[in-house]
């Protein structure tokens, strides 16, 4: 990539609670902008940002690493780092030089106390902040009782922008509440108002108990819609 222009270069933190998945998206995220050729796994020591021989052998990252990736024409910096209570003034401090936060919180264990303490340092410093619900596929992934954890100790006013198709074993794909969804083989409709009838059923069964969150889906829809013009 050549060097990108001061204004296409953006710095994003993983944080999150140990064991919570920010590694694993790390590597699926750079793997997905093709800065890497194969997708590593912790379980194996061999992903990008648990390099060092404690984090191989303990399968946890101790410190904050940095990988980058070229996406529409933008460098983007992933910061990844530790959750772990002993390790956590490392997130802390990459905080304070990124532009924004993705909050990795796993579908089976929902919100703890190092999510709150990532979660209020990143709004101390006023940073724009993303949930991401890791682990949908394993064992007891629960999405709507995560996301009611997440209202109640992170964020009352969070909006799911994706909701999954399935969970656990039965976990297949999402539906994006915003665009139109990419809808996984076995769950095609023929016919494009069908799958957008799909998309505005799903976001309703979301949406009809808080007229907040619908007034808020509004509102980012209508953002992606100017975005894509």
């Amino acid at each position: 990539m050549k060097r990108p222009e001061t204004a296409k270069i953006r710095n994003i933190a993983l944080v999150g609670h140990g064991n919570s998945g920010k590694t694993t998206l790390t590597e699926a995220l750079l793997f997905s902008a093709g800065a890497t050729t194969r997708l590593g796994r912790v379980e194996d020591g061999t992903t990008t940002t648990d390099f060092d021989e404690d984090e191989i052998r303990r399968k946890i990252s101790i410190s904050t690493a940095l990988a980058w990736g070229e996406w529409r024409g933008h460098k983007i910096t992933l910061v990844d780092t530790p959750g772990f209570a002993a390790f956590l003034a490392d997130a802390k401090n990459a905080l304070r030089v990124v532009e924004g936060a993705v909050v990795v919180v796993g579908a089976t264990g929902g919100v703890k106390v190092s999510t709150e303490k990532v979660w209020s340092a990143a709004a101390a410093l006023d940073l724009p902040r993303v949930i991401y619900l890791s682990k949908m596929d394993k064992d007891r992934a629960d999405f709507v009782r995560v996301l009611e954890d997440v209202r109640k100790n992170l964020s009352a006013s969070a909006v799911p922008v994706q909701v999954p198709i399935g969970q656990e074993s039965g976990f297949t794909g999402v539906v994006d509440l915003v665009r139109i969804p990419v809808v996984p083989e076995e769950h095609q409709i023929s016919g494009s108002e069908q799958v957008k009838t799909v998309r505005r059923n799903v976001r309703t069964s979301v949406c009809h108990r808080n007229s907040m969150v619908a007034e808020r889906h509004s509102k980012v829809t209508a953002h992606h819609a100017r975005l894509d013009e």
